[in-house]
């Protein structure tokens, strides 16, 4: 699902530009508009860059989902690592690597505490929300060669 939100994102934002945003101003300004142009719509240089209004009210949350559920994902991952490094201490076969994962393991428990008992913190899911916008930026105005 992680992988998704960027590309759900994107479509949604194309969806959303596609919206007639329209304005419309007072009698009193009548003037500064000439008679020959209609009701003035907003439209940007470029559809990517349209900031509709309903798209920017919906956008943040859709970014905070996306953070809670990559957290989530993330506290499986950790789970499943520690798990990982205690069943290769069992198995005979896997002595070779049992030093290494141990110390993966020691070192995710000393970093994040035991992995059952991570729980997402409003810091960590704003983090992870602001990076995600990074993200989804970046892929929907790719920066050149310099």
């Amino acid at each position: 699902l992680s992988r998704r939100l960027p590309q759900f994102i994107h479509t949604l934002s194309k969806r959303c530009d596609q919206i007639p945003v329209q304005t419309s101003r007072p009698a009193s300004f009548a003037f500064c508009r000439p008679a020959a142009m209609s009701t003035p719509t907003i439209r940007s240089p470029a559809p990517s860059s349209s900031l509709n209004p309903i798209f920017l009210l919906i956008l943040p949350t859709l970014y905070m989902l996306g953070a809670v559920v990559s957290l989530l994902q993330f506290q499986v991952v950790l789970t499943l690592v520690a798990q990982g490094a205690a069943k290769i201490k069992s198995v005979s076969a896997l002595k070779l690597v049992q030093p290494a994962t141990a110390a993966l393991a020691d070192m995710l428990v000393k970093i994040f505490g035991l992995p059952h008992k991570f729980v997402p913190q409003p810091t960590h899911v704003i983090l992870v929300a602001i990076l995600l916008a990074v993200v989804v930026h970046l892929e929907r105005h790719p920066r050149g060669p310099a």
